[in-house]
């Protein structure tokens, strides 16, 4: 185990039973020498800062409504003169955007020893000391359902957090073939259940046509990852008969907040992380790491205020897009394929795309693509791509069909375009 590790986590639980002035004043401490260190460290925030009056004489007394915005484009526009030591020893994770091509978020050793405490702070919600002790002295199983093949957020992260506090896990691949799933999960016997919202939903399904036996040994059900919609939990929490604690992070903050009940809503960690909401968007200073400070960086989440007297702030969350999963299905084998499947497509070229699922064997993939590039090339690459897909899934059943559009167009009721349409 790792002590370090164990003692932030403590020190971040004894936080839950804090005054709500006692939190506000450990947020203001720690905003204050975040701003200070990324001034004195960064060679980005030292030029920005002074281009907007602040500096060394006045920045303990600014409010933090004068400091500049950034947001993904300037910081990796800028992702040399924003990092505070260029020779650390450094944790990189990944977040595909909308091109697919990966960005990387540093965080140095103590970041990230923060962020597994407060993922275990998370994942142990409303577990009292005493029954905590007990899990981890009988051992933790933890079963964990994502994307697991890359340098992704909840990987590292819980693939750490497991280690440090000597846990058995497995994790599945949500691309890996449906059939495996159940005697993965049957033989591993897991304790703990944490996934993408649609990994768990699909797990419910295994329950309910009893090829999945959770027995009555698990001490919680996490969601992350993925929205949570209200419909989706009480289907979840029917069939699993607990509540579902829904851990929401982002790669430039993985440690945000918890939600384990839709009625209070989501409880932001206030002792890890800055949030501001202003003119509909919402603006985030993480408090813990130092190696690449992030101030006042815009989220393109959206949150809402919730009136509830608390420790620490209570928000809505308002959902962003969300896609569906294709489902397929011949002679009695179902398997699906998931959005993160398809998402990250970057090939040269591709401009944008969109799938259309037609039946139970059969979907179009529509790509826009620039006038000067091959249209073949393109293809062919798309060809290996799916080749590859649907050998792994063990789908070669299903059958596509690749048409060049000129434009991918938005849903006419929401203005917005979807990646899925089923």
């Amino acid at each position: 185990m790792n002590l370090q590790v164990i003692t932030k986590f403590l020190e971040l639980r004894k936080n839950l039973h804090s005054s709500q002035k006692k939190i506000r004043k450990i947020q203001q401490k720690k905003l204050r020498k975040i701003l200070r260190y990324a001034y004195e460290h960064s060679d980005f925030y030292k030029r920005t800062f002074e281009a907007n009056g602040i500096n060394s004489k006045n920045i303990d007394s600014t409010s933090i409504e004068k400091f500049p915005v950034i947001n993904k484009q300037i910081l990796f526009e800028n992702y040399d003169q924003i990092l505070t030591d260029k020779n650390a020893k450094q944790n990189r994770i990944h977040s595909s955007g909308s091109t697919g091509i990966p960005r990387f978020f540093a965080y140095s050793d103590s970041a990230w020893q923060t962020v597994m405490a407060a993922i275990t702070r998370g994942c142990m919600w409303n577990i009292s000391i005493f029954k905590l002790l007990k899990i981890l002295l009988s051992g933790v199983r933890f079963l964990y359902i994502a994307a697991t093949d890359g340098a992704y957020a909840g990987v590292e992260s819980i693939g750490s957090t497991c280690n440090a506090f000597g846990a058995k896990s497995l994790f599945i691949d949500i691309n890996e073939p449906l059939e495996t799933w159940c005697k993965k999960i049957n033989d591993f016997n897991p304790n703990f259940v944490v996934g993408y919202p649609s990994g768990l939903k699909i797990v419910a399904g295994l329950v309910q046509e009893g090829k999945v036996d959770l027995g009555k040994n698990i001490h919680q059900f996490v969601t992350c990852g993925e929205p949570l919609i209200p419909g989706l939990r009480k289907n979840l929490e029917e069939t699993f008969g607990k509540k579902i604690v829904n851990f929401y992070g982002a790669s430039e903050s993985l440690a945000l907040g918890v939600e384990a009940d839709s009625d209070e809503g989501m409880i932001l960690f206030d002792d890890l992380n800055f949030i501001e909401l202003a003119d509909g968007k919402m603006y985030l200073t993480c408090l813990y790491n130092f190696l690449q400070p992030l101030i006042r960086y815009e989220i393109t989440d959206r949150l809402e205020l919730l009136e509830i007297n608390s420790s620490f702030t209570h928000t809505k969350i308002v959902l962003n897009r969300q896609e569906d999963i294709m489902w397929f299905q011949k002679d009695g084998k179902k398997d699906f394929i998931h959005p993160l499947s398809v998402e990250g497509i970057c090939i040269e070229g591709l401009l944008d795309y969109q799938f259309v699922r037609e039946d139970d064997e059969n979907f179009v993939m529509k790509i826009q693509i620039e006038k000067s590039m091959s249209e073949k090339s393109i293809l062919d690459e798309l060809d290996l791509f799916f080749e590859k897909l649907l050998k792994e899934k063990q789908m070669e059943f299903v059958k596509y069909k690749i048409e060049v559009v000129d434009e991918i167009k938005a849903d006419s009721k929401t203005g917005k375009k979807k990646l899925i349409v089923v």
